[in-house]
């Protein structure tokens, strides 16, 4: 079976202000936080393909007792993350 990019490979800068090894879940959220502090020289290295290694092996859910008061309250900010998320990629698509 032949992995498909679904990206353009792109020419490596000189340098970067960060390099992350890996485009699973915590690689591209590192990523993406960085971005919103402003750091935007960053390279995402990724030997296969987004999500191949552990991050597309597990759920990557992260569950908290929505039972108690600070449950809920993670349950909320967890939701209106996601939704900003979806917000955003339909900007960039």
């Amino acid at each position: 079976m032949m992995d498909k990019r679904m990206w353009k490979n792109h020419d490596l800068e000189k340098s970067y202000d960060v390099v992350i090894i890996g485009a699973g879940a915590h690689g591209l959220a590192t990523a993406y936080y960085l971005t919103k502090l402003g750091i935007t020289n960053v390279a995402v290295l990724e030997q296969k393909f987004i999500g191949y290694g552990g991050s597309g092996r597990n759920t990557a859910i992260l569950r908290s007792n929505y039972r108690t008061e600070e449950g809920i309250k993670f349950y909320d900010q967890s939701l209106k993350l996601y939704e900003n998320l979806w917000e955003e990629s339909l900007i960039i698509t």
